[in-house]
């Protein structure tokens, strides 16, 4: 293994225990935050609905976080612009929308920063032999 390939392994290994490190956070947040941020959405029909739909269980709780997280990030893109749902979103306490937000939007970066580590690696390690 050369330096480059070292250096890599490194950094590609630092990104994946930053994903889990985040995963942990996120099922935190799912599982001890989540009522209380999906009690600020009494307008959102999409909210009710999934909730009694997806149920409690810990990839429920996931995708519900996750779709609570689109609403908060892309509200237009989910709601129409005079939809009731919005209020929700702009009453949605700072708090609440960072514990969302942030461990979400980390996860994606994250995801793509080490997938394009995966990449580079696998073409320097191609070039070499």
């Amino acid at each position: 293994m050369n330096r480059p390939e070292v250096i890599l392994n490194i950094v590609s290994g630092s990104f994946l225990m930053l994903i889990l490190l985040n995963l942990s956070i996120l099922l935190y947040v799912a599982f001890f935050k989540l009522e209380e941020i999906e009690q600020r959405f009494t307008r959102s029909r999409l909210v009710s609905i999934n909730r009694r739909f997806l149920g409690n269980d810990p990839i429920g709780r996931l995708y519900r976080l996750s779709q609570i997280g689109g609403l908060i990030t892309r509200p237009r893109r989910c709601h129409h612009e005079d939809s009731p749902a919005n209020d929700d979103v702009i009453g949605l306490p700072r708090h609440l929308r960072n514990w969302v937000q942030i461990p979400i939007n980390s996860l994606n970066w994250l995801m793509v920063g080490w997938i394009t580590l995966w990449f580079v690696r696998y073409f320097i390690t191609s070039s070499t032999q």
